[in-house]
């Protein structure tokens, strides 16, 4: 049995493009995560490298090895 999570949702609610689960490493401590992205056209419109490289800039800023850096840095 699989579970389908837009059982009983309006046509409203249900998400409207396709998830796809991709592996990003932070270019500065090569810690290595899985993020999921949405993709409103199915094969993607913009090449996957540029994808890739959006997420792995993305990661810089948010990684959580040195987001508590990023906010000391950047407090008032």
């Amino acid at each position: 049995m699989t579970a389908n999570p837009t059982q009983g949702k309006q046509e409203s609610e249900r998400a409207p493009g396709h998830l796809a689960r991709v592996g990003v490493e932070c270019p500065n401590c090569r810690f290595r995560q899985f993020i999921e992205i949405e993709f409103d056209q199915w094969p993607p419109v913009a090449p996957v490298a540029e994808i890739h490289k959006h997420l792995a800039e993305w990661m810089v800023s948010h990684c959580p090895d040195h987001l508590s850096l990023n906010a000391a840095a950047n407090k008032n």
